[in-house]
């Protein structure tokens, strides 16, 4: 199942792809976005994160063998309805903010 290096390594790629992707694909989207925005934004990379993690650092076929299949099923599974939730925020909340030049310039 990995040693304890090895999930040392999944937690530092794993953070480090999460913010990452966090911080350049994160555009302000509502004058004030609600709080559960927020919540379901970083729930939802934390997860794509930690699968990055597992899959870079357990490399080949070992993500998809027997113990690490059923964390990575359990991963995708918990990140769906986070995600529906995220985009239904998204839509029910969607005020968007005007990101062009400034009319009348």
């Amino acid at each position: 199942m990995g040693t304890a290096q090895e999930w040392f390594q999944v937690f530092v790629v794993g953070s480090l792809f999460g913010v990452i992707m966090m911080l350049l694909l994160s555009r302000p989207e509502f004058a004030k976005p609600p709080r559960v925005y927020w919540t379901l934004y970083i729930l939802d990379y934390a997860l794509f994160g930690f699968l990055f993690g597992v899959t870079e650092v357990f490399r080949g076929w070992r993500p998809f063998r027997s113990p690490l299949v059923y964390l990575n099923i359990g991963i995708l599974v918990c990140m769906l309805p986070v995600t529906y939730s995220w985009v239904k925020t998204v839509r029910l909340c969607g005020v968007r903010i005007e990101s062009g030049p400034v009319a009348g310039n």
